[in-house]
Order: C-alpha cells, then structure tokens, then sequence
C-alpha cells in the first residue's frame, strides 16, 4: 500500500510539475501573439484605410461636381469620413509609413509602404 502511495504521489507531481509549465508556455505564447497582432495591425490597416479615403475622396469629388461644399460632404459621405477622421486617417498613415520604414525586415514590408505612399 506504502508503495502504491508513493506512485501515486509522484504521478501527481509529475503531473503538477507539467500543468505549471505548460501554463508558463501558454502564458509566453499569448505574450507572443499579442505582439505578433500589435505588428500586424500596420498590414491590416491598409485596406480599411484606403477604402475609407477613396469613398471620402469620392464623395468629395462629386459634391464638388454638383456644387455642394466640402464640408457637408464630407460629413454626409456614405462610408466617407468626416474631416477629422480623415485627418486621423492621415496620421495612421504616417505611424504605418514610419513603421514599414524602419521594419523592412518583415516580408512584403516593401509593397505594403509603396501602398501606403500611394494613399
């Protein structure tokens, strides 16, 4: 029975010892996504941000053609942004040109900034 015990008892230390470490890996991995997601947000934000910017800049456009002020456009363009959401959009830009710039490492951080300059 002494004997049993002691199996026992080491089984489950083994199996204490694995848990901590597997939870010590998993708390490592979510740190390591999480900063795989704050890079990954300078990728992501291309399209949104252009879409945004070319509905802005065709709203824009028509109300020009058809006499409306620039202003009013804007805050009534379906799916455009209003001017200071533009003005942040313009910013965004800049943090993610800065970003890709000073991350060329990362693959297609070249094609992503030539996006972004073109924006």
């Amino acid at each position: 029975l002494k004997l049993q015990q002691l199996k026992v008892r080491s089984k489950t230390q083994s199996v204490q010892g694995t848990c901590e470490r597997l939870a010590r890996e998993r708390e490592q991995l979510e740190e390591f996504a999480q900063a795989v997601k704050s890079k990954l947000r300078f990728f992501d934000e291309l399209e949104t941000i252009g879409n945004q910017i070319q509905l802005s800049e065709a709203a824009l456009a028509g109300s020009v053609a058809s006499g409306v002020s620039s202003s009013a456009a804007t805050k009534g363009a379906p799916g455009g942004l209003a001017a200071g959401d533009y003005i942040d959009s313009l910013g965004k830009i800049d943090d993610c040109i800065s970003f890709l710039a000073s991350n060329i490492q990362y693959l297609e951080s070249g094609a992503y900034l030539a996006k972004y300059r073109a924006l």
